[in-house]
């Protein structure tokens, strides 16, 4: 008796074995992709990026919006981005804004402006940066 159970498993553990291990016909083409490199996106490296020209460069860029000034609009602007290897900003959106025109106008200076990319180990890399711009009548 125990020789018909005995029979009757390993037919099937090696039929098992077999359907699991299917190698693909040569019919079939392998998909072998290859896998996908991450873009990593640093927060703080040992060299963070900075405008060229300074923050000065930034500032000379924004022009105040005439329905801010007639509302008297004032406060600061949240920009964040991207500045990649190259030192070019990237996906620029605003964070907390505060209307009449002057989100807009941040992120048109953020996004003409030309950093000097981040460095990590001597290499430039991606990095997510935030900036305030500030909007000020009496200045």
């Amino acid at each position: 008796m125990k020789m018909t159970i005995v029979s009757r498993i390993i037919p099937c553990v090696v039929l098992l074995t077999l359907t699991a291990c299917e190698v693909p016909s040569a019919s079939e083409p392998e998909l072998t992709a290859a896998p996908a490199q991450e873009e990593i996106i640093f927060v703080v490296v040992e060299q963070m990026p900075a405008p060229v020209g300074g923050l000065q460069a930034i500032m000379e860029r924004i022009q105040y919006p005439e329905a801010a000034k007639t509302a008297g609009v004032e406060g600061n602007v949240f920009i964040q981005f991207v500045v990649d290897e190259l030192g070019r900003v990237v996906e620029p959106t605003v964070v907390r804004g505060i209307g009449s025109g002057c989100d807009e106008a941040a992120l048109q200076a953020i996004a003409n402006t030309t950093f000097e990319p981040g460095r990590q180990k001597g290499q430039a890399v991606r990095v997510r940066m935030s900036i305030p711009i500030s909007f000020n009548l009496d200045a």
